[in-house]
């Protein structure tokens, strides 16, 4: 993630906003990457969550805005 210059936060976990986007429209993170709450039932929830923005923003790109 710190390769593809991702923004990290102080632990090194990478920054997503509300519906897991990363600092590079069109990449999503979700899960431990992340940081919070470590556990699978997170980490589906957050999941669905990217995979419901990547569909959003195929059809709306916010970085195109």
């Amino acid at each position: 993630a710190k390769m593809v210059g991702l923004k990290l936060d102080e632990q090194g976990y990478i920054v997503v906003d509300h519906q897991m986007r990363t600092s590079i429209p069109r990449i999503y993170a979700a899960g431990d990457i992340t940081g919070g709450v470590q556990q699978i039932v997170t980490a589906v929830g957050e999941g669905t969550t990217a995979a419901l923005a990547a569909f959003e923003d195929t059809t709306k790109p916010y970085w195109s805005e």
